[in-house]
């Protein structure tokens, strides 16, 4: 563990970040609207739960299957708290259930769910926290039911040969569906608030005499698709998409549309693939990048209507012909590296093993989150989002010299994932569940301050695990100052071992410095060894007439006469000495220096 986190974490990336903090690199200013839309992400739930295989169980887990034909049938009011598996040839029944379920519930091998005439309630926490995970030939119907997710995005994933069914049902919240494998069959008929579809590779997905759809197509390396959407507002009578249509090829899925209304139309681009879009209203583009290639993009825009555009990405040709596209996403999957710069998106999200490095963007929130999942790392730098930011699986995510901005964001950490905040601002401070680790490291000091002046600086140098406990403990953390040009650092407090939240880390006694713009360090050290490091720049100047008697202790200043018990010398703004002594002096009206006790002190006499 300790060695897959001194890998990873990387260390050259924040390094690179604070060169660019010395350089005078800021947080890009966006502005924000209460109209931004915010859906949560589609990939987070579905590769998670299908490579991450990081499940943090809690509670009691029920287990039905584990003997020979076992059937466990549920009526009336019902809660459990925990994971929920359904094996073997078991069957787990709810009829007429008034049912509270606190966890995931997975259905494997040719297990059964059947839900009819139930309500079906799922106090989640956080966006994906719990869904259905259905495998080899298991099988989840649901039918004449009422769900909710308590306001968070639900998760199904259909996987290999199984199937999920809901007909007559209203979902009081967002779900969605992921289907991945040889022949994974999913099908909404008459339900309420289907929610987001999103095709694999592989399988059949049927929407019949429903509303709200978001549905995704794969376009995977191969295929060849020139594509007209139908339009955004109007019921959709009969849709198909498959091989079978003369303007596709290379497609292996099919899906089915009928009579059905409220639907949005969404893409995910794989490398190697030629799409052309045309005379469309696309709701959502998610650029997938996999393999173990290193890409490099900049440019990419939510919210335009494109003439004639092709997606600057190398690997792929993606192009729009009178077409608005609301939001593209970026998916570095497999071990691929992705630098992205100067974009704006509404989702950022590596998977499996990637690296995404996002530098100078903003993540609207439109298509997601800005986050991390499985063993990805991904690096946030002098980047706004007005959404969630949500670590997950055993991966890493650094928001660093960035800011989360708008009315509504969680800051969430789940599974074994590592968040790291440096010098950053959050709506909140990172909710922490399971065995996740928070580290947290944020300087909080004035811009600018006067010479000679005792500087409070406050932040938070903590570390936080999860209930279930982490490998990492936050150890100690040390302060420093640096004049821009120097190279030595000055120590102001080293190895503290008290965490700081929100709190004073340490009192910087300026006098003596010359006036200039310096530099402060936080050093932050875990229990491993590991340590990161976020600076901030402070300008420290001459003090105002306001400010002197503190400073000075002693010097007044009456009218244009001057008077100091001690040993003092005054200059002209130019640096022309005009006065060195004790005791009293006049001088003209103007502006004048006064260095006192190794202290510079700035009058106005009037």
């Amino acid at each position: 563990m300790i060695v897959y986190f001194s890998a990873f974490l990387p260390y050259e990336a924040l390094n690179r970040a604070n060169a660019l903090v010395k350089s005078g690199a800021s947080v890009p200013s966006r502005s924000v609207s209460l109209e931004t839309v915010r859906n949560p992400s589609p990939i987070a739930f579905y590769f998670g739960v299908l490579k991450g295989g990081s499940f943090v169980l809690s509670g009691d887990t029920l287990v039905v299957g584990d003997s020979p034909a076992e059937t466990l049938r549920i009526s009336g009011t019902w809660s459990h708290s925990g994971p929920i598996f359904v094996v073997n040839d078991g069957v787990f029944i709810l009829d007429g259930a008034d049912a509270t379920i606190d966890g995931k519930i997975f259905v494997l091998n040719r297990g059964k769910v059947i839900a009819d005439s139930s309500f079906l309630y799922f106090p989640q926490r956080f966006n994906y926290q719990y869904g259905y995970i259905i495998a080899d030939e298991g099988e989840v119907v649901i039918t004449n039911s009422e769900t909710f997710f308590n306001g968070f995005t639900f998760g199904v994933v259909v996987v290999d040969s199984a199937r999920f069914v809901e007909r007559y049902v209203r979902n009081g919240g967002f779900t969605t569906f992921g289907g991945y494998g040889e022949a994974p069959y999913i099908e909404a008929e008459y339900t309420d608030n289907v929610g987001e579809i999103v095709v694999g590779r592989k399988g059949r997905y049927v929407v019949r005499h429903s509303d709200t759809l978001l549905l995704w197509h794969r376009f995977p390396p191969g295929c060849t698709a020139s594509i007209t959407f139908p339009s955004y507002s109007d019921t959709v009578f009969h849709y198909t998409f498959d091989s079978t249509l003369s303007s596709v090829s290379g497609i292996d899925y099919s899906v089915l549309v009928d009579t059905t209304t409220g639907i949005m139309w969404g893409m995910m681009v794989e490398d190697s693939s030629n799409v052309t879009v045309s005379n469309s209203y696309v709701r959502s583009v998610g650029i997938f990048f996999r393999g173990s290639d290193t890409l490099s993009i900049s440019g990419i825009t939510n919210g335009v209507t494109y003439t004639s555009y092709t997606v600057p990405i190398p690997d792929r040709y993606l192009h729009f012909n009178n077409s608005y596209v609301n939001t593209f996403s970026l998916y570095p999957m497999d071990s691929a590296v992705v630098y992205a710069r100067g974009c704006i998106v509404g989702e950022a999200l590596p998977i499996a093993h990637s690296y995404l490095e996002i530098t100078n963007s903003y993540v609207d929130g439109s298509g997601g989150y800005l986050g991390s999942t499985e063993n990805s790392l991904n690096l946030a730098a002098f980047t706004s989002i007005t959404t969630n930011l949500q670590s997950s699986g055993n991966s890493i995510l650094i928001f660093a010299y960035s800011a989360q901005a708008g009315f509504l964001g969680q800051v969430v950490a789940s599974e074994n994932s590592i968040m790291v905040i440096a010098q950053s601002s959050t709506l909140e401070y990172p909710e922490v569940h399971d065995g996740a680790f928070a580290w947290v490291s944020n300087i909080k000091a004035p811009a600018y301050a006067p010479i000679g002046a005792s500087i409070t600086v406050r932040g938070d140098a903590y570390g936080e695990a999860g209930p279930l406990g982490s490998f990492l403990r936050f150890s100690s953390y040390s302060l420093y100052y640096q004049m821009a040009g120097d190279s030595i650092w000055v120590p102001i407090a080293t190895d503290i071992t008290t965490p700081v939240k929100d709190g004073v880390l340490a009192v910087w006694d300026t006098e003596g410095l010359l006036p200039g713009m310096y530099f402060l360090k936080l050093k932050t050290t875990v229990s491993t060894g590991d340590s990161i490091s976020v600076l901030k720049a402070i300008n420290l100047g001459t003090m105002d007439v306001s400010e002197r008697a503190k400073a000075s202790g002693g010097l007044k200043v009456s009218g244009t006469t001057v008077y100091y018990p001690g040993r003092y010398s005054i200059y002209s703004p130019s640096g022309r000495l005009i006065f060195s002594g004790e005791g009293r002096v006049r001088l003209k009206r103007g502006a004048y220096f006064a260095r006192v006790g190794g202290r510079i002190v700035r009058m106005v006499l009037r």
